[in-house]
C-alpha cells in the first residue's frame, strides 16, 4: 500500500533572525506557467485535503474568529469554501493573476474584531493572512504526496515552494517575514503547529462534525439526492478531514483517528491514485482554474490523440461541444 507522506518533520532546525535574512536575499520566484507544480497539483484533489486545511485554518486564533463572526459558518460552512475557492484558483490560473490577488487581497480590508478571548485580530495582519495561504500550499503538497502515484523529488518540492512564493506576491502582502525555502516553511509550519494553534469554537464545531460524521447538504448534491447519500459522503467527508490533520495536531489536540480509521483513509487515496488520470481536465479542474488553463493551451500545437490523457480529453470537449450544440435547438 502506498505510504502518504506528512508534512516534513524538521525540529531540529531553527534558523536565526540572520540566516533568515540572508536566505530572503537569495529567494526563488519560480513562474506560476502551464508546466509549474502549483498547476498540476491545485486541482479538485482539494476537495480530499481542503476540510483538513479548513480545520488548520480555523485554528489560528484571529482566522477563526475572523470566521466565526464575518461568515455564516456555523449555519452554512459550506458557503465560506464555495465563495474562496474561485478567487484562490483565479490567482493561480488566471491571465492576470496579480489583479486577481488584488482584488482578494481587497476582500479582507474590513474583516477586523476582537476574539471570544478579547484578542484583537484582523485578516491582513501579515501572519494571519499568510497562514492561510501557507495551508493552500500544504494542500497542493499533499495532492502530489498522497493522491499522486508521483513522488516529489527534493529538487521537485523545492521547485514547488519557490512557484508558491510567486503565487503569496500576487497578493502584494509584506514578503519580509516569508519563510524562503521548502524546509524552512515546515520549520515555521511545525512550530505554529505546536505553540500557535488553538482549538477555536469554530474549529471545535468542524471536528465534531468530522468526528461524528455530521454534514450538512453538500453543494452539488440535489435536495431530493442528499438524504439518500448524506451517511456515506459524510463518513467519507469526516475521515478526510481528520486523517488529512498533521499527526503533531491530532496529538496535541487529542483528536481520535483508529488504526481503522487510517486503513479506510489509505484506502480510499488508493483508489482515487489509481484513477485519477481517467478525470478529462474540464472535470480535474475547478472551472475558473480550466478557464485559465484553456487560455494557456490556445496557441499550442494539436494535442497527440494517441496519449490516453490527450484521448480523454479530447472525448469530453467533443461532448460538451455537441451537448451545446444540441441544447441550442
Amino acid at each position: 500500500m502506498h505510504e502518504a507522506i506528512s508534512t516534513p518533520e524538521r525540529n531540529e532546525y531553527r534558523p536565526s533572525a540572520d540566516s533568515r535574512l540572508r536566505r530572503e536575499q537569495t529567494a526563488v520566484y519560480a513562474p506560476l506557467d502551464s508546466d509549474s507544480l502549483i498547476r498540476r497539483y491545485f486541482d479538485n484533489r482539494t476537495a480530499f485535503t481542503g476540510l483538513s486545511r479548513g480545520i488548520l485554518q480555523l485554528m489560528y486564533p484571529s482566522l477563526g474568529a475572523g470566521v466565526a463572526e464575518h461568515s455564516d459558518f456555523f449555519e452554512d460552512p459550506w458557503d465560506r469554501i464555495m465563495r474562496s475557492l474561485p478567487w484562490i484558483h483565479g490567482v493561480v490560473f488566471d491571465a492576470d493573476g496579480d489583479a486577481t490577488g488584488r482584488q482578494v487581497r481587497g476582500f479582507h480590508n474590513t474583516i477586523h474584531g476582537t476574539d471570544e478571548k478579547g484578542r484583537k485580530y484582523h485578516a491582513l495582519e501579515p501572519e494571519t493572512f499568510w497562514w492561510a495561504h501557507a495551508t493552500f500550499f500544504d494542500m497542493a503538497r499533499d495532492n502530489a504526496d498522497t493522491f499522486s502515484h508521483h513522488t516529489l523529488s527534493a529538487a521537485e518540492r523545492a521547485r514547488m515552494y519557490s512557484e508558491s512564493l510567486t503565487w503569496y506576491k500576487r497578493y502584494g502582502m509584506p514578503m519580509r517575514d516569508v519563510p524562503t525555502d521548502y524546509w524552512s516553511f515546515y520549520d515555521k509550519w511545525n512550530d505554529i503547529c505546536d505553540n500557535v494553534l488553538e482549538m477555536t469554537p469554530a474549529a471545535e464545531k468542524a471536528v465534531e462534525k468530522a468526528l461524528t460524521h455530521d454534514s450538512e447538504k453538500l453543494p452539488m448534491v440535489p435536495e431530493e439526492i442528499w438524504p439518500l447519500v448524506k451517511l456515506p459522503a459524510a463518513n467519507v467527508l469526516g475521515r478526510l478531514a481528520i486523517g488529512g490533520l498533521p499527526e503533531r495536531v491530532r496529538e496535541r489536540f487529542a483528536i481520535p483517528f483508529s488504526s481503522s480509521d487510517k486503513v479506510q483513509y489509505e484506502l480510499f487515496a488508493l483508489a482515487i491514485r489509481q484513477n485519477w488520470w481517467l478525470v478529462p481536465d474540464r472535470v480535474r479542474y475547478h472551472p475558473r482554474a480550466y478557464e485559465g488553463i484553456k487560455h494557456d493551451r490556445r496557441h499550442e500545437p494539436w494535442p497527440n490523440l494517441l496519449r490516453p490523457r490527450s484521448m480523454i480529453n479530447f472525448a469530453t470537449e467533443t461532448t460538451y461541444a455537441v451537448y451545446d450544440k444540441v441544447s441550442q435547438y
